[in-house]
């Protein structure tokens, strides 16, 4: 269903509403309930959301481009196979949701806590994490190149066989990430180097 026109809503509960396989573009939602609400397959263009909560949410197969959700909750929500490109997810909450097969495109996810959430094998290349809270995040053969991982919290986050190769690291301790056969640049193996009183000759 296209629903094309440009709407602004506030304050407004659609807990356990149905918006399955909708099309929502140039639509703002500030203080908005999605709690349980079935958004799958939904096609999100250019849309504001700030502090929503989407609690146990089913966005399954969702596409969103060019959207913000600023200091939104996806806890326990389902995120299968859901595609978010250039999207601006500054402050929110992933922590429970059901990340397995989330495609992250561009965009930034600073301030964003993913604890404990599963990203494995994803191509997370380029991407700000600046502040973010990945701890007992699975990053497991994850592509993290050229990311923006600045002042991460990254304790027990499982970086088996990833590639951090080019990101910025500044302000992290990878010494508290399970790291093994990670990809790491010369500048970050001495910054690490140095962490453990090393020196690199």
């Amino acid at each position: 269903m296209e629903q094309n026109q440009k709407q602004d809503f506030s304050g407004c509960d659609f807990s356990g509403e149905m918006f399955g396989g909708e099309s929502w573009r140039g639509r703002s939602y500030k203080n908005c309930r999605f709690d349980g609400s079935n958004l799958q397959e939904c096609f999100l263009d250019s849309c504001l959301f700030e502090g929503c909560s989407f609690r146990f949410a089913r966005l399954g197969g969702i596409e969103a481009r060019g959207c913000a959700f600023l200091n939104c909750s996806f806890e326990n929500a389902e995120l299968f196979s859901a595609r978010l490109s250039g999207c601006k997810c500054t402050g929110s909450l992933f922590a429970g949701a059901q990340t397995e097969a989330l495609f992250l495109s561009e965009g930034s996810y600073a301030y964003t806590s993913f604890f404990g959430c599963s990203l494995r094998k994803s191509s997370l290349s380029g991407i700000s994490f600046e502040g973010a809270d990945l701890r007992e995040c699975d990053l497991e053969q994850a592509d993290l190149r050229e990311c923006d991982l600045r002042h991460v919290l990254i304790v027990g986050a499982k970086l088996r066989k990833a590639d951090l190769r080019g990101a910025a690291t500044e302000g992290t301790d990878l010494r508290s990430a399970l790291l093994e056969d990670t990809r790491i640049d010369i500048a970050q193996a001495i910054a690490l180097a140095e962490s453990l009183h090393c020196r690199v000759e």
